[in-house]
């Protein structure tokens, strides 16, 4: 049995079409881990297909931020993981992150692969589809690949990277900070003060879903557009709206 006792804790608003493949897939898990969580606020299915899969669900106002706070607060485990429901563990992940906490080294994340569900291939656009998709699907690898590149030069994690983190250098950081948006940034940074991260090279498969609904080029534009905004002191909350609407200015 593994050392440590892992809580995955997940929040969700309106996830009814992805938790339940989420939450089915991290149920091999439960012998290490329990599974909590935390609803935002959904108007459709999401807790009702939820409640089976989990050893805790929470309630608290939207935000991720806030709610994966308020899950940290009922966790149990001494290492937190903190998944986003469109988002799949690597085999072995508990394992992975078991061997590679040490008390100089108490958070990190893994590497990330984005999937695409609306580009797979049938039996009627056959090649079609080839000329179609594959420089999407080049993207979306490179995208991938440079989130990597640059979470490994600058130590700073995403939340589609899944953040790992001991439950003593989460109290000692604070948590993470009651921001609209850029929560995990905040959060990398706080943490970096006590460490530098552990960069796991298994990937988690994460859904491009963001990416493909205003375009990847364009989304490309407004991420790293939002990044340099946070740096330069813009308000979260702004930037959130931004984001939720896909644009790079507010009309």
């Amino acid at each position: 049995m593994n050392p440590y006792k892992f809580s995955i804790i997940i929040p969700t608003l309106n996830e009814a079409n992805t938790i339940q493949v989420c939450l089915l897939a991290l149920q091999v898990l439960r012998a290490h881990a329990e599974i909590i969580v935390v609803d935002g606020g959904s108007g459709d299915d999401t807790l009702l297909l939820a409640t089976p899969y989990t050893d805790k669900i929470l309630q608290s106002n939207q935000g991720r931020a806030t709610q994966m706070n308020h899950g940290a607060k009922h966790a149990t485990g001494e290492i937190f993981l903190f998944l986003h429901a469109d988002t799949e563990l690597p085999e072995h992940a508990l394992t992975l992150i078991e061997q590679s906490i040490t008390p100089e080294q108490q958070w990190g994340r893994f590497d990330i692969q984005l999937r695409s569900e609306s580009l797979v291939p049938t039996r009627r656009v056959g090649m079609q589809w080839q000329r179609a998709a594959l420089p999407n699907l080049l993207m979306l690898k490179i995208i991938a690949f440079m989130m990597n590149w640059r979470s490994r030069l600058t130590g700073i994690a995403t939340g589609d990277q899944v953040l790992f983190v001991t439950k003593t250098a989460f109290t000692a950081v604070g948590g993470y900070p009651n921001i609209a948006l850029m929560e995990d940034i905040a959060l990398s940074r706080a943490l970096k003060k006590l460490s530098s991260p552990v960069c796991l090279s298994a990937k988690v498969i994460s859904s491009a879903r963001r990416w493909q609904q205003h375009g990847i080029h364009k989304t490309i534009v407004l991420m790293w557009s939002l990044r340099l905004r946070y740096y330069l002191g813009a308000d979260p909350t702004f930037l959130a709206e931004l984001y939720r609407k896909g644009t790079l200015w507010k009309h």
